[in-house]
């Protein structure tokens, strides 16, 4: 029963999360930068191996899911959604690294999907005055 825990938390964590990236697209269009962009990148540090690796990858599966069914629906205001997944092999400096190379390399609007509470640590002093963080997959708010 414990996936089925998951699968819930997941289901909620990407309807809030919606909602809070709707508001970072709209700020987004409407900036220099956005206001040609056909698209969007989305960064994601999970666990996709070590000790952790069995939620890591289902918390990127079903991103990949959900971004799909948003994608093929016309996207955020006409932009696809690309997400773009880092290994963070449950380790937080990892994390904050990976963090850092989203925003900057990948030039990432906002982060999420973070397998627990101390990953988000490093990521969020990387993201202050930055794109939102959404927290772990069982934040309530974000950070």
């Amino acid at each position: 029963m414990m996936y089925d825990i998951t699968i819930f938390t997941m289901v909620f964590a990407f309807m809030k999360l919606k909602a809070n990236f709707l508001a970072v697209l709209t700020a987004f269009a409407l900036s220099t930068e956005g206001a040609h962009a056909q698209s969007v990148n989305l960064g994601m540090s999970a666990p996709l191996s070590g000790s952790n690796a069995a939620l890591g990858k289902e918390i990127s599966e079903g991103a990949l899911a959900y971004f799909r069914k948003i994608n093929s629906e016309g996207g955020i205001q006409g932009r696809t959604i690309n997400l773009v997944v880092m290994d963070d092999k449950n380790d937080r400096a990892t994390a904050g690294a990976n963090s850092r190379k989203l925003l900057t390399e990948q030039k990432a609007i906002g982060l999420f999907g973070f397998a627990s509470a101390t990953l988000t640590l490093d990521a969020i002093s990387v993201a202050q005055n930055r794109p939102p963080l959404q927290g772990d997959i069982n934040s309530r708010r974000p950070c």
